[in-house]
């Protein structure tokens, strides 16, 4: 059985988070899918903790120009850790077909879903400014694309 393509980027996510945090901690969560088809009760696919503060990161890849907030099904269980002291929650969300990786944090989220109403993210979004979408440094080799998340991290004062 093949692996699909969401399935090797979250592996790539975990490689490049390692190469950027040596001797850190990345944490897969396994997939349950317990309740009904494409359900899970994780927060998020990975705990990252680079040395400050803790990440929940969950990780998508979507073809087209506009990711929808229904395949997000971690949105409310996100929410609710975004309040825990330093605790960073978001998506890292692979637009394939325009060879973009973005960064958006829950607090963001929460503004287009449920502030403005949208149904989802557009690659536009990151031209306009509109909302804070941290487009994060990658090289596309081959077919996934090699991240640099220091920046990131950077971003949120997790490491010096």
């Amino acid at each position: 059985m093949a692996i699909n393509k969401g399935k090797k980027w979250e592996v790539q996510f975990e490689e490049d988070w390692k190469k950027c945090f040596p001797n850190t901690l990345c944490f897969r969560l396994p997939d349950q899918q317990s309740y009904y088809k494409g359900a899970s009760s994780n927060p998020c696919d990975y705990f990252c903790f680079p040395g400050k503060k803790l990440f929940l990161m969950e990780i998508k890849s979507h073809k087209g120009n506009t990711f929808p907030f229904s395949d997000l099904r971690q949105y409310e269980l996100l929410k609710s850790y975004k309040d825990l002291k330093n605790c960073i929650c978001g998506i890292i969300l692979w637009f394939i077909e325009h060879n973009k990786v973005i960064y958006v944090h829950i607090e963001e989220l929460i503004k287009m879903k449920e502030r403005d109403n949208l149904k989802s993210i557009n690659i536009k979004m990151l031209q306009t400014k509109e909302y804070e979408i941290i487009e994060i440094p990658c090289e596309i080799k081959r077919i996934y694309p090699k991240c640099n998340y220091i920046e990131l991290v950077k971003k949120f004062d997790g490491v010096e």
